[in-house]
């Protein structure tokens, strides 16, 4: 299933179950700031980390848009101070990874150190959300659509 990705998501989360929620904002000129939910049951990849992802701004990182049209498995790491150099270990520095991985088994890695730059993803391996289908609401936003995993007919 593939994924338009409107201008006004704010934020997104992607969860280790495979559903992914994204937040949408828009400021209205009466009612001022307006947020709303789209959820998304499952993604075609396979999430192998524990808790939860988050994009600070979906729309501008495609890194979530690769998350939904294209991949094939989604890894993070744990950060800790083992995965760096002898220098990050004297400063104390913690590293992290991201990994997209496609179909064609090409994939893309990111090296995080989340202690000292902000890369617009923050990784939550203790949240333990899960989807549920009777969601009407998010946060504090209404949760507007849920996209459905088509059903597969077993003969």
């Amino acid at each position: 299933m593939k994924f338009k990705l409107a201008k006004t998501a704010y934020c997104a989360y992607l969860h280790s179950d495979g559903h992914a929620v994204i937040i949408h904002q828009e400021r209205h000129p009466k009612a001022g700031s307006i947020q709303w939910a789209e959820i998304i049951e499952k993604i075609d990849a396979k999430c192998r980390f524990t808790g939860r992802i988050v994009f600070h701004n979906p729309y501008r990182d495609h890194r979530f848009r690769l998350c939904l049209n294209g991949a094939s498995e989604i890894r993070a790491s744990l950060p800790c101070h083992e995965n760096g150099s002898d220098r990050t270990r004297e400063m104390g520095l913690t590293i992290c990874s991201f990994t997209i991985e496609f179909k064609d088994g090409s994939e893309l890695y990111w090296i995080r150190l989340p202690d000292i730059i902000s890369d617009g993803l923050s990784y939550q391996p203790d949240n333990k959300d899960t989807f549920n289908p009777d969601c009407q609401s998010w946060g504090s936003a209404r949760v507007e659509t849920i996209h459905r995993s088509a059903v597969k007919e077993v003969a």
